[in-house]
């Protein structure tokens, strides 16, 4: 459910908990109130929720998840995913899944994933997306993290590259390497993007 909904529908209850509590025992009354002073009451504590409410909905729904969602072709065969909180969307084709708890939670990683290898039971093909920080010491040189990034790849795999490469207009390097994962190879993709001078999407596909 849209953040904005959850928060309108905890204001709306507030307020009703507020005026009935306030109704109650405001005015320190003893004495029960007469039928139609009681439904006077309901339809005042109703009317105030309604606003509360609504109030709360305009102010934090800004219709992200509907400008993303617009944008986003229609294609057969795939779905489209929106994280409105971050003003990220994607097409994903509809027999990958997708494995985002704790990005739900609050923080985490995003995982896109094709399908598990039965017999090895791993993930044989998928995408991670992880919002990172940018150390200090990179925010004004982007160039020297993404050279030390491949210094370290050079390590794992000779053959390693840094290629160019944008999204969305901000640009960013795709480091392309080679890993052991025991008895196979994985064949890897890490793409670093600077979203804002201290904030980085990586995003990494393997197969």
């Amino acid at each position: 459910m849209d953040n904005a909904i959850v928060a309108a529908l905890i204001g709306a209850l507030g307020s009703i908990i507020a005026a009935a509590f306030t109704a109650t025992y405001g005015k320190g009354e003893a004495l029960p109130r007469p039928q139609p002073q009681r439904r006077k009451l309901a339809v005042a504590v109703i009317l105030i929720a309604l606003i509360v409410g609504g109030s709360i909905a305009f102010v934090i729904y800004d219709g992200t998840y509907n400008r993303i969602s617009q944008v986003l072709p229609e294609r057969d065969g795939y779905r489209k995913i929106i994280y409105a909180r971050l003003g990220v969307g994607f097409l994903l084709p509809n027999h990958w899944r997708v494995d985002d708890p704790s990005y739900r939670f609050g923080a985490g990683d995003i995982d896109l994933i094709r399908d598990y290898d039965p017999n090895a039971a791993s993930i044989s093909q998928g995408m991670k997306l992880r919002f990172l920080n940018v150390q200090e010491n990179y925010v004004n040189n982007p160039e020297a993290e993404f050279g030390n990034m491949l210094q370290a790849l050079l390590r794992i795999d000779p053959n390693a590259v840094a290629l160019d490469t944008s999204l969305a207009g901000h640009a960013g390097k795709k480091f392309v390497y080679v890993q052991s994962g025991g008895a196979r190879l994985g064949h890897l993709d890490r793409t670093w993007v600077h979203l804002t001078p201290r904030v980085k999407l990586e995003i990494s596909s393997f197969t």
